[in-house]
């Protein structure tokens, strides 16, 4: 790593020191670790110039600890992990990645960039040059495609909800229409009428969300592993996923309830 690595991803220093132009190969060899090795290793302890070693025989001075980032998956946390300056890394690597910081479009600047690893090494291939946008996007994609098909048939199944709780409302109004005659004719006002309708309607989807609300408890887990840093348990999500099912269906239950509420007594009893 170069002094300023961290700087240019982002990655925030939380205890100590970077590295330095001093940190060459004939200073002592210092490390920097992220929050989840101190976690793992050194919980408790004072970190900053303990002397570590990472395989070999070759003792580090720990001179920063940064916070963590995950290289891996974006649902799965951060591993322990350390950083040595690039002088001082003697392990043979295959290739070699380069983080530069720009102003403005990254993308823009693929051709200086390129430039310059030609300028400096002309052959030196250069395979990739990708943002780190573009990173976390092809990261993303796959769960996001599941997101969508999810999402997608969800929509579909609301939609199916809604127009079935609306048929079933309407069964109902309409077997109901002498009885909801009588009401009427007893002096029951139509907004009585329609408060009976939606008190029903409202009835049935307390007892879908409610028995939905279960069953999305017990699959939380199972879906857990989709979401990234969102309980699937979360009570905001719960709730929110409760309105999104009540709303339609309430909504869905105005028209036959306005349909019972202008019956007119005569008429209905008339048809019987």
């Amino acid at each position: 790593m170069t002094p300023d690595y961290f700087r240019a991803l982002g990655v925030p220093l939380l205890e100590g020191r970077a590295f330095s132009a001093a940190d060459d190969a004939r200073a002592q060899p210092v490390a920097i670790v992220n929050r989840a090795f101190v976690d793992r290793y050194l919980r408790g302890q004072n970190v900053l110039g303990r002397v570590v070693r990472f395989g070999g025989e070759r003792r580090h001075i720990v001179v920063g600890v940064v916070a963590d980032t995950r290289n891996r998956q974006v649902e799965r946390a951060a591993d322990p992990a350390f950083f040595v300056p690039f002088p001082q890394n003697d392990e043979p690597w295959p290739y070699l990645a380069v983080t530069v910081w720009t102003d403005g479009d990254a993308a823009a600047a693929a051709p200086l960039l390129r430039e310059a690893f030609a300028a400096a090494d002309p052959n030196q291939p250069l395979t990739r040059l990708l943002t780190v946008d573009a990173l976390v996007a092809d990261q993303l994609a796959p769960r996001r495609f599941t997101a969508w098909l999810v999402g997608l048939f969800g929509g579909l199944a609301l939609l199916l909800a809604t127009i079935g709780a609306y048929g079933v409302l309407s069964l109902s109004v309409a077997t109901r229409r002498r009885e909801i005659a009588v009401r009427s004719a007893l002096g029951a006002s139509p907004s009585r009428v329609r408060g009976l309708v939606l008190g029903e309607a409202a009835g049935l989807t307390a007892a879908a969300v409610g028995a939905g609300g279960l069953l999305a408890l017990a699959a939380g887990r199972a879906g857990q592993a989709l979401l990234f840093e969102v309980s699937a348990t979360s009570p905001v999500l719960l709730a929110a996923a409760a309105a999104a099912v009540a709303l339609p269906a309430l909504a869905a239950a105005c028209l036959p309830a306005e349909r019972a509420a202008r019956t007119a007594p005569i008429d209905a009893l008339r048809s019987e």
